[in-house]
C-alpha cells in the first residue's frame, strides 16, 4: 500500500516538473544600430554595429566606424571597429571582454583589450537593491605609429603601451530616472612626451602627434536620463585632462530618443566641446542621428 501511494505521488508531480521545464526564459532582443554625425570642426562620421543575443542571454557584438576630419587643409580618414562578448546583463554579476581599435592608414593605430565586470546584486547589506549597478573596467592599449629613424625613436615602427582603469556607477530611481557617473585614470609611458618636441613632425605623422599629445590621463563625468512611454532624454557633462599638452576640456551632451514602434527607435544627439584653459579656442559643436532596430 505504501509503495502504491509513492507511485501515485510521483505520477501527480511529474506534470508539474514538465510544466516548469517548459516555461520560457526571458530573452533580450538582438539589435542593429546605425549612427551618423557632423561637427563644426569639419568632421563627419558614421558607424554601424550589431549585438546578437545568444542562448541564456550571452551576447556577441561588433561595430565598424569611420570619420573624415579636415584641419588646416589637412584631411584624414580615421577608421575603427570593435568586437565584444559578454554574459547575461540581467544577472547579479556579469562579465564582458572585447577588443577595440582605430587609426589612420599608414600613420598610426590604436588597439585596446578591454575586460569589464558589472555588479548589480539583488541585495546590499541585507537590504533590497534600489537599482544600483557598479561597473569596473580595465583596458590595455597599444599606440603604434610609423617613424623615420631619428634621435627620438630609432625604429621605423614604435609601440607605446597604455593602461586604463575605469569605474562607473548607475542608479535607477523608480521607473523613469537613471543617474550615471564615471571616472577613469590612464597611465602613459614617458615616451608620449617625446612626441611633443618641435622637430617631431619632421619624422612622425602629424595625426599621430595630435593623437598622442591630446591623450587624456584622467577623465570623469555623468549623465541624467529620463524615460517615459515612447520618449527618452539624456543630459550629460564630462571633463578630461590631456597628459602631454595639459589641455583641459569639457563636453556637454544632450540626447533625445523616440520609440516609433516596439522594435524601432530613433534618436538625436548634440554635443558641445569647449576648452577650459584656452578661451580663444572656439567650441566644437556636433550633431548626430541614431537608428536602432530590434529583432
Amino acid at each position: 500500500m505504501f509503495s502504491r501511494w509513492i507511485s501515485l505521488a510521483v505520477i501527480a508531480f511529474t506534470p508539474c516538473l514538465s510544466i516548469a521545464e517548459e516555461l520560457p526564459s526571458f530573452a533580450l532582443p538582438s539589435t542593429v544600430n546605425v549612427s551618423v554625425s557632423s561637427s563644426s570642426s569639419e568632421t563627419q562620421s558614421a558607424s554601424i554595429g550589431a549585438q546578437l543575443m545568444l542562448r541564456k542571454n550571452f551576447w556577441l557584438a561588433g561595430s565598424l566606424d569611420s570619420a573624415k576630419e579636415k584641419t588646416d587643409d589637412f584631411e584624414s580618414t580615421t577608421s575603427g571597429g570593435s568586437v565584444s562578448i559578454g554574459s547575461d546583463p540581467l544577472d547579479e554579476y556579469s562579465f564582458e571582454a572585447g577588443v577595440d581599435g582605430f587609426g589612420v592608414d599608414n600613420q598610426y593605430r590604436v588597439r585596446e583589450l578591454r575586460i569589464r565586470g558589472t555588479l548589480a546584486p539583488d541585495s546590499i547589506f541585507e537590504l533590497e537593491n534600489p537599482g544600483v549597478e557598479i561597473g569596473i573596467e580595465y583596458r590595455i592599449g597599444r599606440f603604434s605609429f610609423s617613424n623615420s629613424p631619428n634621435i627620438i625613436f630609432n625604429t621605423t615602427e614604435v609601440e607605446l603601451e597604455t593602461r586604463t582603469l575605469h569605474l562607473d556607477a548607475t542608479c535607477n530611481v523608480g521607473r523613469h530616472w537613471t543617474f550615471r557617473a564615471y571616472v577613469e585614470r590612464t597611465t602613459l609611458p614617458s615616451a608620449f612626451s617625446d612626441l611633443n618636441r618641435p622637430l617631431a613632425p619632421l619624422f612622425i605623422p602629424e595625426s599621430a602627434i595630435s593623437t598622442a599629445v591630446s591623450w587624456p590621463d584622467d577623465e570623469g563625468g555623468g549623465t541624467i536620463g529620463y524615460n517615459r512611454g515612447r520618449f527618452g532624454i539624456r543630459v550629460g557633462l564630462s571633463q578630461k585632462h590631456a597628459a602631454v599638452s595639459g589641455a583641459v576640456s569639457a563636453l556637454h551632451s544632450l540626447g533625445i530618443d523616440y520609440r516609433l514602434t516596439h522594435k524601432l527607435l530613433i534618436g538625436a544627439r548634440s554635443t558641445v566641446s569647449r576648452s577650459l584653459d584656452d578661451t580663444s579656442l572656439d567650441p566644437i559643436q556636433t550633431f548626430g542621428l541614431d537608428l536602432s532596430v530590434q529583432f
